[in-house]
């Protein structure tokens, strides 16, 4: 069996923790911040432990001898166990994680250090079209002239160069241009 909650408010006061009323006992149980026991009783041990995880440190008034609690480590993935409870410090550390990581964008993207993916691969894919056209113009181009310098039939290297072009193009069509964050 648990404590009342003027008993436990009274026992928060005498270890002279934040809460040591009725009133603020009251309000955190309305508010969520500490469950009470099906009787209606609050057990003493599991109260402090969630009255610590869910109070917000700079909502509490008054200055405390206590040091503040340290700020759980944030993880790569903004700070939140999957697995575990999402405490208001929690919750709050992968707010900051996430704020910062867009105010970081917006600078890059104020610098001009980002690129726009669409457009990158219309440019891209233009430039290769362009290399590839100029590529199936050389044989024509260029066919009478080593003809002439070789002393052979215009037509038949013209034919050969270009099987050649075309072969060495279909091969190089086979390259992939990955422009995603792990291609790049």
């Amino acid at each position: 069996m648990g404590l009342s909650r003027r008993a436990y408010a009274a026992s928060r006061k005498e270890r002279g923790l934040p809460g040591g009323s009725d009133n603020a006992v009251r309000k955190a149980i309305d508010t969520g911040r500490i469950s009470i026991l099906p009787d209606g009783t609050i057990d003493p041990a599991r109260a402090d432990r969630e009255w610590a995880e869910m109070t917000d440190p700079s909502q509490q008034r008054g200055v405390s001898d206590q040091p503040a609690p340290a700020a759980p480590p944030i993880r790569e993935d903004a700070g939140i166990d999957p697995g575990g409870p999402v405490t208001l410090q929690k919750a709050k550390a992968a707010l900051t994680v996430v704020q910062v990581q867009r105010n970081k964008l917006k600078l890059q993207q104020d610098r001009n250090l980002l690129v726009d993916k669409q457009k990158a691969e219309r440019q891209v894919y233009a430039l290769a079209q362009s290399e590839r056209d100029s590529w199936l113009q050389l044989p024509a181009r260029v066919a009478a002239q080593l003809a002439a310098d070789l002393g052979c039939d215009a037509h038949a290297l013209e034919r050969a160069l270009m099987r050649v072009m075309r072969a060495h193009l279909a091969q190089m069509a086979g390259v992939v241009v990955d422009l995603s964050a792990g291609g790049l």
